[in-house]
């Protein structure tokens, strides 16, 4: 809630910061694509670091440098100090939390697990939903510099406790196998446990990653452009921020309900049917303005609350939980490349063809390529 609800803000303050900074919102899109970018590429080594040092020493520490960054971010003086505050140290802060404590979720639960990570994956919605209000209730007690300041105060209040609370697996209290503890014998979804080594050299992880890559494309993009594209379209500042709002109860819907009907119907099938979802719903952005703007908002949240709250769950099952954070963390890094290149290319696609029709179909087009790869998926099997 704490991580991606600061970083998905940026919506709420692009337009202030653009001003603040005689800059255009073209360079202000940067500072999401640092702090998403950044997130995923630092996911990589905090998975591998999580068997080390364990989920809660990281998450502490990713909460500490997010509130870190979001005072530093405060006392800025041009845009370059922004984008290395409030995008690459936010981003670096989530980055170190993020994939621990969604590791510790799927060593903690085996037959549940979609609706498990559904519930954990639920506070990137909560943090989303909450942008508009907050931007509300805090602009009379001061500028952006003033929110910042509160929100770094929030993040240790918030934040630091539920990292506190996170523990790796249930034998690390109780000595046992988590297998012995939960289930006698892992379900016919999950793959045995595989090395590192042994999952990053199978042809399984190329189609993951790549996969995962290509859909993660347009997963960022309505957060730096839907409010801009909405203003286009005929909406207010207000109403446009209230899409962003949508979005997020989208995605908690899409984190809750979906992700516990995957666990009856198949989370593999759940899971590509929510990655086809947001293909076919950045083609309605596309082309959409007016009311389809909500039907978009809606949709789109849906099925990208699906997709991040069941990812963690569809590489596991692929992989086995093992090394559940390592290929996690690996997996995740693909997202850092979407996260880094999706916002300045649709950026210089939109200026270079004077409106998002286009750059938006092109994005849609490659996130399908992506479903194609995401299905060829199946779990790896250890040859004897």
């Amino acid at each position: 809630m704490v991580g991606f609800g600061a970083i998905y803000s940026y919506g709420a303050f692009s337009t202030t910061l653009a001003s603040t900074f005689d800059a255009s919102l073209t360079s202000t899109s940067i500072i999401l694509s640092l702090s998403t970018g950044t997130t995923f590429a630092i996911s990589a080594a905090s998975g591998i670091l999580t068997k080390r040092f364990g989920c809660r020493l990281l998450a502490i520490a990713g909460m500490v440098t997010i509130s870190v960054g979001l005072m530093l971010a405060a006392t800025s003086t041009n845009l370059h100090e922004i984008y290395c505050y409030y995008g690459a140290l936010v981003g670096v802060g989530t980055g170190l939390a993020y994939v621990p404590a969604f590791a510790a979720v799927q060593r903690w639960f085996v037959t549940w697990r979609g609706l498990a990570s559904g519930i954990a994956a639920s506070g990137i919605g909560v943090g989303t939903f909450l942008i508009s209000p907050m931007t509300d209730m805090l602009s009379p007690l001061g500028d952006w510099r003033v929110t910042f300041n509160i929100c770094a105060c929030l993040v240790i209040l918030v934040g630091l406790p539920g990292a506190l609370m996170l523990s790796d697996s249930p034998d690390e209290n109780r000595g046992e196998s988590p297998d012995d503890i939960l289930h006698p014998g892992l379900p016919k979804t999950e793959a045995p446990g595989v090395s590192l080594r042994y999952a990053m050299l199978s042809q399984t992880f190329g189609w993951m990653y790549f996969g995962i890559l290509l859909v993660s494309l347009p997963v960022v993009l309505p957060y730096a452009y839907l409010a801009s594209t909405a203003r286009s379209g005929g909406f207010d500042g207000k109403h446009a921020l209230q899409l962003i709002s949508i979005l997020g109860v989208g995605s908690v819907i899409g984190r809750g309900l979906i992700a516990a009907i995957a666990d009856r119907l198949g989370r593999r099938e759940v899971f590509l049917v929510c990655c086809i979802g947001i293909s076919v719903s950045t083609v309605v952005w596309a082309v959409g303005n007016g009311l389809l703007f909500y039907g978009f908002a809606l949709s789109f949240g849906i099925f990208y609350g699906g997709f991040v709250a069941l990812m963690p769950a569809f590489i596991v099952d692929n992989f086995g939980r093992h090394n559940a954070a390592g290929v996690m963390g690996l997996i995740y890094s693909g997202r850092a490349f979407a996260g880094l290149l999706g916002p300045p290319i649709v950026s210089f696609l939109i200026a270079r063809w004077h409106g998002h029709t286009f750059p938006l179909e092109m994005i849609a087009i490659v996130a399908a390529i992506g479903c194609f790869q995401l299905m060829r998926v199946r779990p790896l099997v250890i040859e004897a």
